[in-house]
């Protein structure tokens, strides 16, 4: 990182949480830009993994298997993917 950068990191740690998502989602703003190559590759590959399910070469999971085994990596994900999780099995379970 830069030193601006590094600087910026050091002032962010100290702002309050609702602040952090604030910035947070200012950055992801600005960087939320159309890019044509991009939609195009994500198209192909959508294509490609419909047409493998469809013709049984690849399984469906549940958004809530997904979510655990991909986005478990902070503690507040954890906490989140483990009370998806508890939800999940409870409607499973009972319906």
């Amino acid at each position: 990182m830069t030193k601006s950068a590094e600087k910026l990191a050091s002032e962010i740690h100290f702002l309050p949480d609702v602040e952090k998502l604030r910035l947070l989602d200012a950055i992801l703003t600005d960087l939320d830009k159309p890019d044509a190559e991009i939609d195009r590759v994500w198209a192909e590959e959508a294509r490609k993994q419909w047409a493998a399910y469809k013709a049984g070469r690849i399984p469906a999971i549940s958004y809530f298997v997904c979510f655990v085994e991909h986005y478990t990596q902070s503690t507040v994900l954890k906490k989140s993917a483990l009370a998806f999780s508890a939800i999940e099995h409870h409607f499973t379970d009972n319906c």
